[in-house]
């Protein structure tokens, strides 16, 4: 009579230890994947902020004159660029991009979905000239990246992010 007891004793002690090492491992497991997921998106903010800030300051758009024409049909511009040469921003189309371009069709240029974007202009010194976009002041998951740039013949910091 007093095996029995003992066994089942132990077998409760065991289920017990069972259920509290698979809710520790699916704890873990889960907080992997998060981890994991946080990364991914970081690491995807990181590529697309590189290829824009590429577009942005080495190629003039497709087409090549959209600073013209979009003003009479927004749904012009395929690609958007701002320079005339490598690294060299042209000022109209730099002032067409942060006055004639909502937020909302810059996002669907860029195909930037879900984020958010801030672009700057800024002087050596870090005096801000112009900027487009929502500043991510206190936003935890947030991708910056600065180019050094000639704009309106002085070399200028362009720097352009990426948040959520």
């Amino acid at each position: 009579m007093k095996r029995g007891q003992a066994v089942v004793t132990d077998l409760f002690i065991a289920i017990a230890v069972f259920i509290v090492l698979v809710t520790i491992t699916t704890v873990i497991w889960d907080l992997y994947t998060i981890r994991l997921k946080m990364r991914q998106e970081y690491e995807d903010m990181i590529v697309k902020n590189l290829q824009i800030s590429d577009q942005l300051v080495k190629n003039p758009g497709v087409p090549n004159d959209w600073e013209y024409v979009i003003q009479q049909n927004p749904d012009y511009v395929d690609v958007l660029g701002l320079a005339f040469d490598d690294r060299i921003l042209s000022s109209q189309k730099v002032e067409m991009f942060r006055t004639n371009m909502t937020n909302q069709k810059v996002k669907d240029i860029l195909k930037i979905g879900l984020y958010n974007y801030y672009f700057v202009i800024k002087e050596q010194n870090g005096t801000p000239i112009l900027a487009k976009g929502n500043n991510p002041i206190g936003s935890f998951n947030t991708v910056n990246l600065a180019r050094l740039v000639r704009y309106k013949d002085r070399t200028r910091i362009m720097e352009f992010a990426l948040w959520k």
